[in-house]
């Protein structure tokens, strides 16, 4: 939750494949009242070339993410 509030740190480490988890600088920024980013994780990781096992690591890292 909250993932401006988080976002420094949610961009200080590695992601599998190419994915992004939130944007915070240039034109796509999200919004400064953006309270949650919601992905199906199973299409992300395909999109971004990771595995499910990958994406699921890298979100248990963070206790502010729901899962």
């Amino acid at each position: 939750m909250d993932p401006i509030k988080h976002g420094r740190e949610l961009l200080s480490v590695q992601w599998p494949g190419d994915f992004v988890p939130v944007t915070l600088d240039g034109r796509f920024k999200e919004q400064p009242s953006t309270a949650a980013v919601t992905i199906y994780a199973p299409t992300e990781a395909k999109r971004s070339g990771a595995t499910l096992e990958e994406f699921k690591a890298a979100v248990e890292r963070f206790d502010f993410i729901v899962r």
